[in-house]
């Protein structure tokens, strides 16, 4: 029998699989259902609004984990409080969670979308700022300050803007790898969510200039990045970036992207690096024999009687 460790995988995912070693031994947490098949394991892992789903009565509680990394403008955040008895531990990045304890545990987001295309490379940074957001979107939350921003910069010679409904572009890079600054906007304003929108911008030596997470600072040296929090204080901020405001930044935004890097925060692989690094901590897997998944009736009828 093979000493992997095999996660059953529900929700939105851009892989089939992900495979991390931890210790001389290999996690898998699969996604896809034809490479599920015919397999046994020992958690069922369920992603954001899964969470919400039938599949959760397939397992029994002390094998089922919840991870909520998404913004927190989700729909499962807004079921946390029902959602809580169901899962043997939860993963979040919310700190009012974390801070009322069991079964919650604090797990970042972070990422990148870059996925390895910044490394090697030496960024020359030969125009000033951009902006790179999508507008396609409704006025909720962070929504609504990010169409005046980028209502604000269209209209500004010095700032150029690239993304959906604005200059869509084949890659990050063309947004961020040539500039000096870029306009790094969260859709939400929450402690602890922040996203590939901060990390990209670090992982090209750019200074990000920030709206999104309050304390983002306790994790990261403030000296590396500029922040905001209305439109009138980015305009200001804008006024007054200089290549030499830049060079002056940039070995505090190189260290940011060693803390980004020595805390693996700037890969998708990184995530499930620290997920198994939490699991093989919070619960004891050499005690969980790998099991099949209930079959759909007996879930239907596990979920009826209590969801045990």
């Amino acid at each position: 029998m093979s000493s992997d460790v095999l996660i059953d995988c529900y929700g939105k995912s851009f892989v089939d699989e992900i495979r991390v070693s931890h210790q001389g031994r290999d996690y898998c947490f699969i996604f896809s259902p034809e490479k599920k098949a015919g397999k046994q394991f020992s958690l069922a892992m369920y992603l954001d609004n899964a969470a919400l789903g039938k599949g959760v009565a397939r397992y029994p509680k002390h094998r089922r984990i919840c991870v909520m990394l998404e913004s927190p403008i989700s729909m499962v955040f807004e079921h946390a409080e029902q959602l809580r008895p169901l899962f043997r531990k939860t993963y979040t990045l919310r700190k009012t969670l974390i801070e009322t304890g069991e079964p919650y545990g604090l797990l970042y987001y972070g990422t990148s979308w870059l996925e390895g295309a910044w490394e090697g490379q030496r960024f020359d940074k030969t125009s000033l700022v951009s902006f790179l957001g999508s507008i396609d979107h409704n006025a909720a939350h962070g929504y609504s300050l990010r169409m005046d921003v980028a209502r604000m910069c269209i209209g500004l010679s010095h700032v150029d803007c690239y993304g959906k409904g604005i200059n869509p572009i084949d890659s990050k890079l063309d947004g961020l790898g040539k500039y000096a600054f870029s306009i790094a906007m969260e859709n939400v304003r929450e402690d602890f969510y922040f996203s590939e929108k901060l990390i990209d911008c670090l992982l090209t030596d750019t200074v990000p200039i920030y709206w999104g997470c309050p304390a983002i600072t306790e994790l990261f040296d403030e000296r590396g990045m500029i922040l905001f929090e209305s439109l009138d204080e980015l305009a200001d901020i804008l006024r007054g970036l200089s290549m030499e405001r830049y060079r002056e930044m940039l070995p505090y935004v190189r260290k940011n992207r060693d803390i980004a890097i020595q805390n693996d925060w700037h890969t998708l692989k990184g995530i499930y690096a620290r997920l198994t690094d939490a699991l093989v901590k919070d619960i004891p897997l050499n005690d969980l024999a790998p099991v099949k998944p209930r079959g759909h009736v007996q879930a239907s009828i596990r979920r009826l009687l209590s969801m045990n």
